[in-house]
């Protein structure tokens, strides 16, 4: 029960030795169980390597005399040549079977179990160079006092080496205990000591012989150097709580820190001169909003305790707000204040900080800003509106890209603003085509908006009412959409209109018929620019005659020809050294020039000349260019 107690007390006063008895004594023990079990192993395959040498011994040794026993049918010699083999160590079981006579020799008893080992010998006798098979002798050993012997050599083994692993044991744990683990003891209750306050007292171990170069020597040497470190480190907080003492002072913005307790630690000469008043040692924290006169923002009531930051943060919260105001005399100082929580190494809070600034000029910049956003976002809902119109017009127009019946041609349409009053106009039929320039009043949205009523009139015309013919369509377009903008009224005060160029393409007679208001065709044949004018006769203006009908002209279709229908704004564009308009001339030498290029390059080429020629001039209207070859 003593020792008992005494491993009790080890256990709870030195865990490190008890843990290291522990280790040692379970690999002492592993070791020795694992040499016993390979020692057994030897010992066992010893003792059947001696059973096998027997049983050569028997067929050497003994199985020629009883094979001449056998011969001579001399049962008495046989049994005494059998029990001879008996006497040898382990052989418990002896058999002879004659192959010619019934009767079997045997001398021993069979073992009842199964640990043994049997061999069985052929016997044959030579007579005159004649081999005569005599039969069999059976040979069995019994290994049980094989294992009886490793058992008893098993306990021997165990008791010894445990008495040994034991006491080595003890041995490796006094040393350990004398050279490492006191010393260790020490080295702990110097270290749960140390504190800033006590970093004078060097460590030194209690050894009558240190040894400079060992491991203690070099934990002891560590633990002086991270003292001395710590004194260095010490110093070094304080050169710094000083430093940031002038950095606060040094920062435009007031800081006041509070102890955890919620009284005054520091306030800077910036809180002092925001707020108008010097921060005393008898104001608490909670005192704040009457001391200071903080006022809830564009209100006369005090502001509220909790909700101060300073408050929030002695409450381990951080937290900021700019709705604080100041109130001195006939000055109101509007603040934006922050409190932050200052925690230990335990989470426990030991400071608090609050931090605040005037915001009389930030909350006029920011006015100033939201001013500036606001009509940013009315301009981009006027560019959002323009671009849902452009939208708009684009799913009403026609797509001139569904003329599957017109392989070879360009489209160059080109809106002043995101939407515009230009549009062409594409429609396939069964075995021709119309395809058209339209120039409507104006540009922007008011052109986009006659854009799609000359859109839905043309539609109306060509696909409700079948209409091919070029002046008939203009004759209608013009009566149409007059009538619907209500211009042939007088009380009606607006005038918009357009003008047209229009080709009719008639695939299965090879011609085209072009009919013209105000705008021109041209067309390329035989190496020459050829113009053919519209009338002189805008479509739907209130001066436009609704009886006037416009000339068609038919052209023969043949395989070299180019056709080109262009509203005015391309030719009218100024530009170049004198800020000339570009004229009618140019665009014929451009078309000239340019026609010999594959068709889906020509508008290319067209659009490159026409910025050459604009440079830096501005765009004077929508650009609509199309080019077509049957």
């Amino acid at each position: 029960m003593n020792l008992l107690s005494k491993l009790a007390k080890i256990r709870r006063e030195h865990p490190l030795v008890h843990h290291l008895l522990f280790y040692i004594l379970l690999c002492s023990s592993a070791i020795t169980l694992l040499a016993t079990v390979f020692q057994l192993y030897l010992d066992y395959w010893h003792d059947i390597s001696v059973i096998e040498k027997q049983m050569t011994q028997i067929k050497t040794s003994y199985l020629a005399s009883i094979m001449n026993s056998l011969w001579s049918i001399d049962s008495e010699a046989i049994n005494l040549q059998l029990q001879g083999i008996l006497q040898l160590p382990d052989i418990e079981y002896l058999e002879i079977k004659h192959s010619d006579l019934d009767k079997n020799y045997t001398a021993g008893q069979m073992p009842a179990h199964t640990a043994i080992i049997s061999h069985s010998i052929p016997m044959s006798y030579t007579k005159d160079g004649e081999e005569y098979y005599l039969g069999v002798l059976k040979v069995v050993a019994n290994l049980k006092r094989v294992y009886q012997r490793l058992i008893d050599k098993t306990l021997i083994i165990l008791i010894s080496q445990a008495i040994k692993t034991f006491i080595v044991s003890l041995f490796i744990l006094f040393i350990v205990q004398y050279l490492i683990t006191k010393h260790l003891s020490q080295l702990a209750a110097y270290t749960r000591n140390l504190n800033l306050d006590n970093l004078h007292t060097a460590l030194i171990l209690n050894r009558k012989t240190p040894i400079n170069d060992d491991e203690l020597e070099h934990v002891t040497k560590s633990i002086n150097n991270m003292r001395l470190s710590l004194i260095e480190d010490k110093q070094m907080i304080q050169e710094n709580e000083n430093r940031l003492r002038q950095i606060l002072e040094a920062l435009p913005i007031g800081v006041n820190v509070f102890d955890a307790r919620g009284k005054p630690y520091f306030t800077n000469q910036q809180a002092q001169h925001i707020s108008g008043r010097s921060l005393g040692q008898d104001i608490c924290a909670e005192q704040l909003p009457e001391f200071y006169n903080l006022y809830q923002k564009d209100t006369e009531k005090i502001y509220s305790k909790t909700q101060l930051p300073i408050i929030q943060a002695l409450q381990g919260q951080s937290t900021r707000v700019d709705d604080i105001e100041v109130h001195q005399d006939n000055r109101i100082i509007p603040l934006e204040v922050w409190g932050a929580p200052i925690f230990d190494e335990q989470r426990q809070i030991t400071y608090a900080i609050s931090a605040f600034q005037d915001i009389t000029e930030r909350l006029q910049r920011e006015q100033a800003e939201r001013a500036q956003e606001a009509a940013e976002a009315v301009n981009q809902m006027f560019m959002a509106s323009l671009r849902y119109a452009q939208s708009i017009q684009n799913s009403l127009l026609p797509n001139p890209t569904q003329v599957t019946t017109l392989p070879n041609h360009f489209f160059l349409w080109l809106p002043k603003d995101l939407v515009g009053g230009d549009m062409i106009y594409a429609e396939a039929f069964a075995d021709s085509f119309i395809v058209a320039a339209i120039d409507c009043t104006g540009h922007g949205v008011p052109g986009a908006f006659m854009t799609m009523v000359v859109s839905t009139a043309l539609r109306r015309i060509t696909r409700d009412e079948s209409c091919y013919q070029p002046s008939e369509i203009l004759k209608q377009l013009n009566t149409m959409v007059k009538t619907s903008l209500q211009q042939d009224t007088e009380y009606v005060t607006s005038d918009d209109g357009l003008d047209m160029a229009l080709c009719w393409v008639n695939l299965s007679e090879q011609s085209l018929l072009f009919a013209g208001a105000k705008l021109p065709l041209y067309y390329i044949h035989q190496n020459e620019v050829h113009m053919i004018k519209g009338d002189k006769q805008s479509l739907s203006y209130k001066k436009s005659d609704l009886n006037f009908t416009f000339t068609t002209h038919t052209i023969k279709i043949e395989p070299d020809m180019y056709f080109y229908l262009s509203t005015d704004d391309f030719i009218d564009q100024v530009g170049g050294e004198k800020g000339f308009s570009l004229g009618n001339k140019r665009f014929k030498n451009l078309l000239l020039e340019n026609y010999h290029f594959p068709l889906s390059e020509q508008g290319n080429k067209l659009l490159e000349a026409f910025n050459d020629y604009k440079n830096n001039y501005d765009r004077l209207d929508d650009v609509t260019v199309l080019g077509f070859k049957v």
